[in-house]
């Protein structure tokens, strides 16, 4: 059980405890789930007027394993039988996929028009951005350590976070995988387990949260990256998570990061009006507070990315040029 839910143990009931649920509203997250027969007996005791099912990752792991099949989701939930059920992605990245396999496939139109990110308790989050970056800058990210988290190209996981002399990669949740495609750690990494600290303690001791995972990796959402604009970072990410993300975030190459972070930190003044601007969408997007709104915009199209205001966007197509040289200053 992931470590987010251990608050809540008190009010978490075992499937087999649940001898009748009546309901205005079901919301069932996690495909793997729905397509259980524990899943399918509950159901049998759970009277619902309409149901959510929420779609929180691909249905592929990044080497190509299937961990569900979206035909069979789509035949299930409209075999349960609970008034106007639909099918939600997480994410544009995971509503894509689901277009792309239907499209080869007849079966009940389930999707909802609008995706079903996380909510944020935005209160968790300080917002604290630095007033000024000066060296040495602290990238980092947080996040379970295996192979799909990182890049698999040595090259590519060095240019991700660059080994240099004013820059510190502070890493939170084990870099093992790291270690195994580079042969040890660079000099410039500190890495700590998940439980030395809180996030939101581990964010404030970064300037930029950097994060490339594996590129055969299709990333369904990415809690992380949100938790980090919410806590006032700037946040650099490879050009696929931009339908998700939109503005919130700037995109490169990994061999681009190291230019990036040198014209973050040329410019203090568009920074931080850019990352107050991040602050104010990610929580009027995925603050606690839209959940309700949500159940009631079910027939309207939510699927569009973060925008930011004029200025803000001027300051990103800046950071993300090609014009500004890059420096490298090996450790």
């Amino acid at each position: 059980m992931a470590e987010r839910f251990l608050p809540f143990m008190d009010k978490i009931v075992p499937a087999d405890n649940v001898k009748y649920i009546k309901c205005q509203t079901l919301i069932a997250r996690g495909p793997r789930m729905v397509m259980t027969p524990i899943f399918r007996n509950l159901m049998k005791r759970i009277d619902g007027e309409r149901a959510l099912f929420v779609v929180n990752n691909s249905a592929w792991s990044e080497n190509g394993k299937p961990l569900f099949n979206w035909p069979a989701l789509f035949r299930r939930v409209a075999r349960i039988g609970v008034p106007h059920s639909n099918i939600y992605p997480i994410s544009p990245i995971i509503r894509e996929e689901c277009r792309r396999v239907l499209s080869k496939s007849a079966g009940p139109d389930l999707l909802a028009p609008i995706d079903w990110p996380p909510a944020f308790k935005i209160e968790d989050f300080p917002f604290a951005p630095r007033t000024h970056l000066t060296a040495p800058v602290v990238i980092g990210r947080h996040g379970r350590d295996h192979d799909g988290k990182w890049l698999e190209d040595a090259e590519e996981l060095r240019a991700a976070y660059p080994c240099r002399t004013d820059i510190v990669v502070k890493i939170m949740g084990g870099a093992e995988t790291v270690k195994k495609r580079l042969g040890a750690l660079p000099s410039n990494w500190v890495v700590e387990p998940f439980g030395t600290t809180g996030v939101g303690d581990y964010l404030s001791q970064l300037d930029v949260f950097v994060n490339f995972p594996a590129r055969t990796r299709d990333e369904a959402f990415g809690r992380t990256i949100i938790e980090a604009v919410l806590s006032g970072l700037p946040v650099i990410l490879p050009p696929a998570f931009e339908p998700t993300f939109g503005d919130l975030a700037l995109y490169c190459e990994p061999h681009q990061v190291s230019g990036l972070i040198d014209r973050l930190v040329s410019d203090d003044h568009g920074r931080i009006h850019y990352i107050n601007a991040c602050r104010r969408e990610a929580a009027e997007r995925f603050g606690s507070h839209t959940l309700l709104k949500r159940l009631k915009t079910r027939d309207t199209d939510g699927t569009y990315s973060p925008t930011l205001d004029g200025g803000s966007q001027a300051f990103r197509r800046r950071m993300m040029g090609e014009s500004a040289p890059e420096t490298n200053v090996t450790a």
